[in-house]
């Protein structure tokens, strides 16, 4: 396995930076999805905001030192975030019909969690293999029968991003990975041009592809890692939604 310092180029960009673009994309897809009519191409930004979300999640696993602590922020802050969910969802306090992306990653965090538990109990690369292959199943089962953000296609995306941390290509089995993922559910077509006799159709899972390109360029730095700053993280996406939820049922007078 490589090194920090052999992995990363350290002037690229550091972890504050990509949470923040991916806080960005993910409100432009709610205020296009929510607030603006019409079907624009921003709305389908949720492919580009998630695998951040995912790389950071699983790159904070990695370097945590207390995956308790993590793991018990994740799941306070899944709570708080299911009500303004739900609310702009349903205009209910509490709905089963659809989960918010803090779920997903609290999934994606306990599929993570217990690979590495039978990786360093295990030593055996071949049984390791076959049980991050169960384990990611049943995460993936597990997201799709609770509606969580993204289905099981948010945990296979964490899960990629938790392999490739353990192998030496790490940008390279991303990108093939990812573009596996994209061809095989490839679906809601964003752009359709016939072109020279042929139709050519870009499918919204083209943004997880764009995502890579800032993923690449990360620093393996934190940048500003404060207490404050990392409450703040969590909090704002609930916050958002929940400003989103409110304008939008005052909108449609729901």
């Amino acid at each position: 396995m490589l090194s920090e310092t052999e992995k990363y180029d350290k002037r690229g960009l550091n972890s504050l930076i990509l949470r923040l673009l991916g806080l960005a994309a993910m409100t432009v897809d709610y205020v296009y999805t929510y607030l603006i009519e019409g079907r624009f191409w921003v709305m389908n930004l949720e492919w580009f905001a998630f695998p951040i979300f995912a790389f950071l999640l699983a790159e904070g696993f990695q370097k945590t030192s207390d995956k308790r602590l993590y793991l018990r922020r994740l799941i306070v802050f899944a709570i708080i975030s299911e009500f303004p969910y739900d609310y702009l969802n349903s205009a209910r306090a509490f709905s089963m019909e659809r989960q918010s992306v803090m779920l997903t990653l609290l999934i994606g965090y306990l599929c993570m969690w217990l690979v590495s538990i039978i990786r360093a109990k295990a030593g055996n690369v071949a049984l390791t293999g076959i049980s991050a292959a169960v384990i990611s199943f049943i995460g993936t089962f597990a997201a799709t029968r609770m509606n969580a953000y993204m289905g099981r296609y948010g945990i296979i995306i964490i899960m990629i991003f938790h392999i490739a941390l353990n192998v030496t290509y790490s940008r390279l089995f991303e990108l093939g990975a990812f573009m596996v993922l994209v061809l095989t559910i490839a679906s809601d077509y964003m752009s359709t041009k016939p072109m020279g006799g042929y139709i050519y159709s870009v499918p919204s899972q083209i943004f997880a592809l764009l995502a890579l390109i800032p993923i690449a360029l990360y620093s393996g730095k934190r940048g500003p890692n404060t207490r404050p700053l990392k409450i703040a993280y969590y909090a704002a996406y609930p916050l958002i939604t929940l400003v989103i939820a409110l304008l939008f049922t005052r909108s449609t007078g729901l």
